[in-house]
């Protein structure tokens, strides 16, 4: 008999995780909001649409191409704070 079939574990970060590690840059609420909207858009929380393996490495770090287009609708400046952010906390790829 073959091993038994197991289901693969989806790596992402929940929506409540990325609002936790971007807590230090200063967002008003409607642009929190967006934000991680976009980042539910484009697949990179845990069980959304979107195949897991497009957005995370094995490492369950955020791809940082997949981030960065969830936030090519966002200025440069909030851009490049929440990518330096997620950087620092080894939470992208």
């Amino acid at each position: 008999m073959g091993a038994p079939p197991f289901a693969e574990t989806d790596l992402r970060p929940w929506r409540s995780q990325i609002k936790a590690l971007l807590v230090g840059i200063e967002l008003n609420p409607l642009v929190q909001r967006a934000l991680l909207d976009a980042f539910e858009k484009h697949g990179l929380f845990a069980y959304t649409k979107l195949e897991p393996k497009i957005a995370v490495d094995e490492l369950g770090r955020l791809r940082k191409t997949r981030v960065n287009k969830a936030l090519e609708d966002f200025d440069e400046s909030l851009r490049s704070r929440v990518i330096s952010v997620l950087e620092q906390l080894h939470a992208i790829a």
